[in-house]
């Protein structure tokens, strides 16, 4: 009988010790009732299998592995039923030492008894003869369970215990076996509870729920009074926060599950106890229950506490972008946790969108949105009031009000839509306060649904902001087209500023060219302003609208030493009110006034030129024989140095200036886009004029066309002075048809010395225009080589 064996083993191994075999016996007898299964395989081969790696592992040279094999084959073939049984059996004998006599047996559940069994255990423990057993209990991964405390501090715990203990853990407090250290906030197990080391290494995975637990909650506590981090940072803490409360209500429902009861324990009778304990294995949680329940909140937890570790120190779209690395991932589990958490800290940033988008206002306490104002864009004079004389551009709202910072746009929200989301609130607000329409708001359509204002609607998003940003550009564009003229005003800078009006030009010419040609000193505003009022009267000028008359003004450079009147004129167009300057602004105006000065300069060289050949003409008729060869080869070479001029006025206004404004008209037309779309625009249209008109093409770093094709007017103007003065010298000495005397020797020598000025010059022309060619025929544009043809039609240049 299994009974009387035990007893025989018991009086055996404790002879001459006074003990209560009976209580030892039955303990012994619940050993062998467990019903506990063992944790290993009950697989025939994959016993066979770990001890032939083993035998491999042992002695990789010996034939023992194919001994094995062959007498495995004869056990299988034989009669045992349970052949796993005696495979598993050698396995572990192999396993022990010599030393080793005690074969613990497998976990068990405790039926009855308890109460006698904890003083027989303590005695057979402290027996140093058995201490083995203990040693061999901890070694082998086993432990008994019931509560037993023995007396040098040993604890061997049940499972509803380590449930008890991994709860407190939880929750960040320490329990009795289990403590948080106060240095590292990482729980400890006690070393002296009696578990198993699989149990061990269970408990501590439960355990980093509570270490996450105390970081988060430390980072929350830390955060969410301090009132500087900004909104978003806040929101990161309330969201921390209401993620630990969901996770408090998780464990106090598996606490509500543990209906163990600690502190009645002592109290409880034999009886009690035992149906306690069946109660328990019946309906409370385990350690593995535990394992599975808590596995997506510790996942929740681990993420939370990532995003907490990299996120110190950061705020504002910062943290969102920060925040997003974690969705892009690539797992689904913590892609489907991170947007939950983007989608509660981010509506901060959503709101300020939604704010700026259908108000045009900011709300940005903590510097924290993507659009910014731009700080001193209106200073104030020692009156503190706004003074327009310390900045051109003041009153350019559009450009100088509203900042876009690239790199504070959260990396969820591409750039495009960021730009649009800056500009939409740009053009709502331009229109408010720079166009005098005060009470312009978006118009209520299904397309600008606003609860597309969120993370997790991007698709909506995009959709919602592209109808508001064409919304908002067609309005400001019918604005700028229809109540502000601006059309109108393009087309007036081309007529009176680039000289395309033909007509006005040569009356204006006519009328100051006198003026102009005295010193700048002598020059007086008012007279030339009245000369340019009457030349608007006189060419089609006249049938321009008053906005546009009313513009138009004369603008006197800072005079320089020897300056004439030519240097210093200018007309100018005055576009210096809101919100016509935001396109039209100082450095725009001084492009135009660039590109004035050089064609005005070659609307006088077309004035001097022709004037000098009417002094030509007169003189020819009155002069004398002998000179008639000398003012036949100024003749000649007025006409070579006007064909020039005639060609390059020609292409500057045909091939430079209306081509050009043919392509910017074609977009003006269109009235598509934004205002900074329409901007670059006629930027572009200004730098196309610029860069084909000779004034910033380069050839090298030393010289640029611009400044070679200035050089050949000049060389013409003084061609033109120096005939004008030996016109006059002729003219003095009455050398004509109806006076036959020769002018005196001197006389005679100066014409001679004038004849070698003019020759010279005629020599300078046609090497500075050599030159100018030259650089046109290794320019890659092709227009200007058009131009070069036209010049050198004949080749007269050798080119």
């Amino acid at each position: 009988m299994p009974k009387d064996e035990v007893d025989r083993l018991i009086r055996l191994h404790l002879r001459g010790e006074d003990l209560n075999t009976s209580s030892l016996q039955r303990y012994c007898m619940n050993l062998l009732s467990s019903h506990i299964q063992p944790t290993f395989t009950r697989d025939a081969e994959s016993v066979a299998n770990q001890i032939k790696k083993k035998l491999i592992r042992t002695d990789p040279t010996s034939v023992a592995g194919v001994s094995f094999s062959n007498l495995n084959s004869k056990l299988s073939n034989s009669r045992l039923s349970k052949v796993w049984a005696v495979l598993h059996f050698l396995l572990s004998m192999s396993d022990t030492t010599e030393d080793y006599e005690y074969i613990p047996a497998p976990h068990f559940s405790v039926h009855d008894g308890l109460a006698e069994q904890e003083p027989l255990l303590s005695q057979h423990l402290e027996n140093p003869m058995n201490s083995n057993m203990l040693s061999n209990i901890q070694s082998n991964n086993y432990y008994y369970n019931n509560s037993l405390q023995h007396s040098d501090g040993i604890h061997i715990a049940n499972e509803l215990s380590l449930v008890r203990e991994v709860l407190y853990s939880f929750q960040g407090i320490s329990g009795t076996q289990i403590a948080v250290a106060e240095s590292s906030k990482f729980f400890n197990i006690s070393s002296q509870m009696l578990t198993p080391l699989s149990t061990r290494s269970l408990m501590a995975n439960l355990c980093e729920l509570g270490e996450l637990l105390i970081f988060i909650k430390a980072f929350a506590n830390e955060h969410v009074d301090n009132t500087k981090v900004g909104l978003i940072s806040q929101s990161f803490c309330a969201m921390l926060l209401h993620q630990l409360s969901e996770y408090f209500k998780l464990i106090a429902v598996l606490d509500s599950k543990c209906t163990y009861k600690s502190d009645n324990a002592d109290t409880l009778s034999v009886e009690t106890k035992t149906q306690s304990f069946k109660s328990v294995s019946g309906s409370d949680i385990t350690l593995r229950q535990l394992s599975v329940w808590t596995y997506e909140p510790l996942q929740q937890m681990r993420i939370l506490a990532a995003i907490c570790d990299t996120s110190r120190g950061l705020s504002g779209s910062a943290l969102l972008s920060q925040m997003y690395q974690y969705y892009t991932h690539g797992d689904p589990t913590v892609e489907r946790i991170v947007s939950k958490i983007l989608k509660t800290v981010s509506q901060p940033l959503f709101g300020m969108i939604r704010l700026w988008m259908f108000e045009g206002e900011l709300e940005d306490p903590f510097n924290e949105f993507f659009v910014v104002p731009r700080t001193g864009i209106m200073p104030l004079d020692k009156n503190n009031n706004v003074s327009i004389s310390l900045r051109p551009d003041v009153h350019n709202l559009w450009k100088h009000k509203y900042v876009l910072r690239a790199e504070h746009i959260p990396k969820f929200l591409n750039k495009s839509t960021a730009k649009k989301i800056f500009l939409t609130g740009k053009n709502l607000n331009f229109i408010r306060y720079s166009c005098g329409e005060s009470a312009y708001s978006l118009p209520n359509t299904p397309s600008l649904n606003l609860k597309a204002f969120c993370y997790e609607d991007s698709i909506g998003l995009e959709e919602a902001v592209e109808t508001a940003y064409n919304l908002t550009c067609s309005t400001l564009m019918t604005i700028l087209f229809e109540k502000f003229s601006l059309y109108e005003h393009f087309s007036a800078l081309r007529k009176y500023v680039l000289l395309s009006q033909g007509d006005f030009a040569l009356c204006l010419m006519d009328l100051i060219s006198d003026s102009l040609s005295k010193s700048a000193s002598t020059l007086y505003k008012h007279n030339l302003t009245g000369a340019l009022e009457s030349a608007l009267r006189n060419s089609s000028g006249q049938w321009e609208s008053p906005n546009v008359l009313r513009r138009l003004d004369v603008r006197l450079l800072e005079i320089s030493h020897n300056d004439v009147g030519w240097d210093i004129f200018i007309i100018n167009y005055i576009l210096d009110d809101p919100p016509l300057n935001a396109i039209f602004t100082s450095n725009v105006m001084v492009q135009y006034g660039k590109l004035f000065r050089f064609l005005w300069k070659l609307k006088h060289v077309e004035y001097v030129l022709a004037k000098d050949w009417s002094a030509s003409i007169t003189l020819k008729n009155n002069s004398a024989d002998y000179d008639s060869s000398q003012l036949h080869k100024i003749h000649l070479f007025r006409y070579e140095m006007l064909h020039f001029l005639r060609e390059l006025l020609q292409f500057l206004t045909f091939e430079v200036i209306e081509r050009s404004w043919q392509e910017f008209d074609v977009f003006l037309k269109q009235r598509s886009g934004s205002l900074d779309d329409l901007c670059a625009a006629h930027v572009a249209y200004l730098n196309q004029i610029v860069t084909r008109g000779f004034l910033v093409t380069s050839i090298n770093d030393n010289e640029s066309l611009f400044h070679i094709v200035n050089g050949l007017l000049d060389v013409i103007i003084d061609y033109t002075n120096n005939c004008a003065k030996l016109y006059t010298k002729i003219e003095e000495h009455h050398w004509t048809k109806d006076n036959d005397s020769m002018p005196p020797s001197d006389e005679s020598n100066y014409l001679s010395d004038n004849s070698d000025n003019l020759f010279e010059l005629q020599n300078l022309f046609k090497d500075s225009l050599k030159v100018l060619l030259k650089a046109i025929k290794m320019h890659p544009d092709e227009n200007l080589k058009d131009l070069s043809v036209r010049l050198n039609y004949n080749d007269v240049y050798g080119f």
